[in-house]
């Protein structure tokens, strides 16, 4: 029975795998992935780009490894040029391998739930915990990206089962703990949370050894502290050999993740704040599921055992860590679900037992409570199975506009995937550098000889980035003195600058186009073409954390990005009303595809 559910569960993440491919449209998936190869080409464990940790880019690189040493002796590469040529080219799998990296990560993390429930409660427990966590719409979405959110949530799982074991005497679940943690902390940056259950359990070890002061408790944890080291340590090497660029990266994450790109407040901060949203947002989103888990967490809190209260305080530090971020979506939680499935099977299996429910009714049970999430995640799924607009707008643009056309993009990370003489997962600031400057002249050689028979088009970027702010005119002086004394709003003001339609035709621009996600971003709260921000998780709700003011508020936060945002809507504004050019076609999402809105003009 137990293959049978994994079976399924591997089923539901590898429908919908191939989303996109061979393009790409999941920024983190393409920095993760090009790091990783960027890692290999460079035959260093020091990664370029620092927004997590590297655990998760070895993976890659070794999976890749397999593939490549595996397509040279079946002839499918010539050379680690010609396996380079492929992957600009998209004939390689590289993408869809590391996607099928994390469906297996994901299907690894059901068993994994279902023998920690069969040992800290029941076997039906543990075939509870095993339905909830491979039929959760979340965790079935994250397992479809080639990201390290899953397996933060997998060794985020096991490192909590053993800290629960370890709370007692010192033995090889302790040092289990110890690793577990340490490749957690290895994966992202939310792994370091779990030295807070890590100390409470060790607090419950502390109290049972009979002395605060016992030399024989801390010796024997000294060792285990070096594995946390050494382990946490092999997947952050950046922070020892990159110190003030990795500091500086995480810096500006956590101060980006508080600020978001609102011009005001979108939430009440605050630990109970998120708390409601997040219990809100998961009956919302996972419906009967998510409620079972809210359930499960409350159940905990009422028991307060002493394995409940090191899940519940993995939970609590989770929430206390983000309470006060402007940026709020259940992707942000990964790595708490399998924790809300442990205690909401313990929570289902009790309150069974208590009932007398019988095994018929039961199974019935666990898929009623599953289905609507299962379901959710099959139509997710379906739509990926679908081109999306921006497939259908490139199909458009080949035989409608004409090859060698100069076209202006909005936004690159989601552009609309047309052949240019850069590849179209390069097309970012800092991989595009590479690409020019690091790439050997043979590869891109060989990449223009495959653009040979294919429309193309030279690709002009309307955000362009300033070495130092650019800060907009009539922006007020308070403001502008208070924003450039902090290096978030300095950094934000240099990046997101927008060339004038009038400035686009002066640089050649034929034609330009422009996506739903990027300007939704931007506009009024109360705009009509505010619709709803394209996301790739579906069920998300973006806009929630996306409020725009049409006046300065002096806050002294959220306010100062007024002047961005405003620039912002100063060039889509015209677009939307048709003042500044000619819109000559659109493609928006109709319920059988998925994707943003794009919207196509005449410049010339």
């Amino acid at each position: 029975m137990i293959a049978a559910i994994l079976a399924a569960g591997l089923a539901l993440r590898l429908w919908g795998i191939g989303y996109g491919l061979p393009f790409i449209f999941h920024p983190d998936e393409n920095r993760q992935v090009l790091d990783a190869l960027g890692m290999a080409e460079r035959m260093s464990p020091i990664p370029e780009e620092f927004s997590y940790p590297v655990l998760h880019k070895y993976m890659l690189v070794l999976v890749n490894g397999i593939y490549f040493s595996t397509g040279r002796l079946l002839g499918w590469f010539s050379s680690p040029a010609d396996f380079a040529l492929k992957f600009l080219t998209g004939e390689s799998k590289v993408f869809l391998l590391g996607r099928l990296l994390s469906a297996f990560g994901g299907t690894a993390l059901g068993l994994c739930t279902y023998f920690i429930c069969k040992r800290l409660y029941s076997v039906r427990a543990g075939f509870i915990g095993l339905a909830y966590s491979l039929g959760m719409f979340h965790l079935i979405q994250h397992s479809q990206w080639a990201i390290a959110d899953i397996f933060l949530a997998l060794f985020t799982a096991a490192a909590l089962y053993f800290i629960v074991l370890s709370s007692g005497e010192f033995n090889r679940n302790t040092l289990l703990a110890f690793l577990f943690t340490g490749l957690a902390i290895s994966t992202k940056p939310q792994g370091v949370l779990l030295l807070v259950p890590f100390a409470v359990s060790q607090f419950f070890a502390l109290r049972q050894s009979g002395s605060l002061l016992n030399y024989e408790f801390f010796s024997k944890r000294a060792v285990g502290v070096l594995v946390l080291l050494i382990v946490s340590l092999l997947g952050n090497l950046s922070w020892l050999f990159r110190f003030s660029e990795s500091f500086e990266k995480f810096k500006m994450l956590s101060q980006v993740a508080k600020l978001g790109i609102s011009s005001v407040e979108p939430f009440t901060p605050g630990f109970m704040s998120l708390i409601g949203w997040f219990a809100k947002e998961m009956i919302r989103q996972e419906t009967v599921l998510g409620f079972v888990l809210i359930c499960g967490a409350a159940y905990a809190l009422m028991k307060r055992s002493r394995q409940d209260l090191i899940f519940l305080s993995y939970a609590a530090v989770f929430m206390l860590a983000l309470r006060d971020w402007a940026i709020r979506y259940l992707h942000l939680f990964v790595a708490l679900f399998p924790v809300l499935c442990i205690l909401a099977a313990r929570f289902t299996e009790d309150f069974m037992s208590r009932l007398a429910i019988r095994r018929p009714l039961a199974i019935a049970a666990v898929i009623a409570v599953v289905l609507p999430s299962v379901a959710g995640s099959i139509e997710a799924s379906a739509l990926k199975s679908r081109p999306d607009t921006r497939l259908y707008a490139k199909d458009w643009i080949e035989i409608n506009l004409p090859a060698g056309a100069v076209i202006a993009m909005d936004w690159y990370e989601f552009a609309v995937p047309v052949y240019s003489d850069i590849p179209n997962n390069l097309l970012n600031p800092k991989a595009l550098k590479y690409y020019e400057q690091k790439v050997p002249e043979r590869i891109r050689a060989g990449y223009s000889e495959f653009l040979k028979d294919k429309p193309k088009y030279k690709m002009l970027p309307v955000i362009y980035t300033t070495d130092a702010p650019n800060w907009p005119d009539g922006m007020d002086s308070n403001a502008k003195q208070t924003a450039s004394s902090k290096e978030v709003y300095r950094e934000l003001y240099s990046v997101f600058n927008f060339r004038s339609v009038e400035e686009l035709k002066e640089l050649g621009a034929d034609y330009l186009i422009i996506s739903s996600y990027g300007y939704t971003n931007f506009l009024l709260d109360n705009d009509p073409e505010k619709k709803g921000e394209f996301n790739y998780l579906f069920k998300e709700d973006l806009l929630s954390f996306n409020r725009q003011s049409d006046i300065y508020i002096n806050d002294g936060k959220f306010g100062l990005l007024f002047y961005l945002n405003k620039r912002a809507r100063d060039f889509y504004e015209p677009l939307l009303r048709s003042r500044k050019a000619r819109l000559i076609k659109e493609f928006a999402p109709d319920g059988s595809n998925t994707g943003p809105i794009i919207k196509i003009y005449r410049l010339g």
